[in-house]
């Protein structure tokens, strides 16, 4: 089992907590489905039902023992933004954050299902006919021509 290691640090040039960014160093454990990777689609089950979100946060932390996962959620179904105790893991919207056992967080698997934004239609364009104008010498000696092949 790989464990995600993260911290926080402010950006040159960027002073207080609004400039700061969470930096992943390890991205990938073993969790229900497979191996989980920060930015994974997962979905958290659990005896109230089952929530989606996107992976933000791999590993131990301070509010307990054992490995954690950290979603952030499509709905505001969650219990924090992020940070637990004053210590921030990850960032999200109040109430879009959720904490779960590795264990209890699975992988959406990834469909092949491709996004269409645009569609054209080629239609075949005729490219200029070329024609020759034909002197009466020309057109004997093509007729000849034709004539011998047979």
């Amino acid at each position: 089992m790989k464990v995600t290691k993260s911290r926080v640090v402010t950006p040159p040039g960027k002073r207080g907590s609004s400039g700061n960014c969470s930096i992943t160093t390890t991205t990938a454990t073993s969790g229900g489905n497979g191996f989980l990777r920060i930015g994974d689609r997962v979905v958290v089950n659990s005896l109230n039902g089952t929530k989606t979100g996107t992976l933000r946060y791999l590993g131990s932390t301070d509010f307990a023992s054992g490995q954690w996962a950290g979603v952030e959620l499509d709905e505001p179904t969650g219990r924090n933004d992020g940070s637990v105790a004053g210590k921030r893991y990850f960032s999200c919207k109040m109430d879009f954050g959720l904490f779960a056992p590795v264990h209890k967080v699975a992988r959406v698997a990834r469909t092949s299902t491709t996004k269409v934004t645009r569609v054209t239609t080629l239609e075949p364009v005729s490219s200029p006919v070329i024609r020759r104008s034909l002197s009466p010498d020309s057109l004997n000696n093509s007729f000849n021509e034709k004539l011998l092949k047979i």
